[in-house]
């Protein structure tokens, strides 16, 4: 193997992690803060602050409120 190839070959293999990397924090970042519907409600003041304080955060934590009570 050629040495160019073997450096465009490791220069690929670190561009895709830095790539995705910044997809997420930039251009999709509420992705990365999906929370599953099988996980357990957080009724924490905390919690609450923190999800109320972007907008629509209210509609956001009573949505999630219910969701635990229901199934598929």
């Amino acid at each position: 193997m050629k040495r160019t190839d073997k450096i465009l070959k490791i220069f690929a293999t670190a561009l895709f992690p830095l790539a995705a990397a910044i997809f997420f924090l930039k251009e999709y970042p509420s992705h990365l803060r999906f929370q599953e519907m099988t996980q357990l409600f957080e009724s924490g003041w905390g919690y609450f602050i923190d999800v109320c304080s972007v907008p629509g955060g209210l509609a956001d934590y009573i949505g999630r409120f219910l969701t635990q009570f229901f199934l598929y």
